[in-house]
């Protein structure tokens, strides 16, 4: 499973529960190894927007063989019905809770004739791809930060193929779940103080093969951030 998150960040939250502004910390081995918890917890939540594609091989009703599937972001886009992609953050000093959520529903459609008759075959799929990640901040400093990440990603994937002519139909539908463990971390480095770049990659394997996902974007500061 591939995931390649590409985009802009729609809205961006930053809040802090009390706490007081981080000290100013000049030794490189306090700056990376040093706990600092007197600030309290810190919650981030960012939107941001995923191109996505479906690419391979579709099984479609038995006992047909099955079909090859391309469909670029474009046909996403015009066939999409709705989505939701957020992710959220918790930070206590340099211990980090980290979440990710992606939904997406589309259903693409195509007519054609059969001699004469009047048909069409069309796609309903849905995916919820969820992620929790626990983690420690390693470098922490205004200019530049560095998070180690690891948790599970759990997939929701649900697939139903109509095909109708005239007043005859068939479907075939075929849902599946899975988890995978993933290992991941997150960089984050200031441009000025109003915007600052984010890159987030995670590694991992399980039920799945393998799957890897990068993420990169720009986002607005927002008060204290995580």
């Amino acid at each position: 499973m591939r995931k390649l998150a590409l985009g802009a960040v729609l809205f961006a939250f930053a809040g802090q529960a009390n706490g007081a502004d981080l000290p100013s910390l000049k030794s490189p081995v306090e700056t990376i190894l040093a706990p600092v918890f007197e600030q309290g917890w810190i919650f981030g939540v960012t939107g941001y927007i995923w191109a996505a594609g479906l690419s391979g091989r579709l099984r479609t009703l038995p006992p047909l063989p099955a079909a090859n599937v391309d469909i670029g972001f474009g046909d996403v886009l015009k066939n999409l019905d709705g989505g939701l992609m957020a992710s959220g953050d918790a930070r206590y000093g340099r211990f980090i809770i980290f979440t990710d959520l992606v939904l997406s529903k589309i259903s693409p459609g195509k007519g054609f004739s059969v001699l004469g008759y009047p048909g069409s075959v069309t796609l309903d799929s849905f995916a919820g791809i969820g992620l929790a990640a626990a983690g420690y901040r390693i470098v922490d400093d205004a200019a530049f930060k560095f998070d180690l990440l690891a948790g599970a990603r759990g997939f929701a994937m649900s697939n139903a193929i109509k095909v109708q002519v005239a007043s005859i139909g068939l479907s075939y539908r075929k849902d599946q779940q899975w988890a995978d463990a993933v290992v991941g971390a997150r960089l984050r480095y200031a441009l000025s103080d109003r915007w600052f770049d984010t890159t987030i990659g995670f590694v991992g394997a399980g039920a799945s093969k393998y799957e890897w996902d990068v993420f990169g974007g720009d986002r607005p500061a927002s008060g204290r951030t995580t």
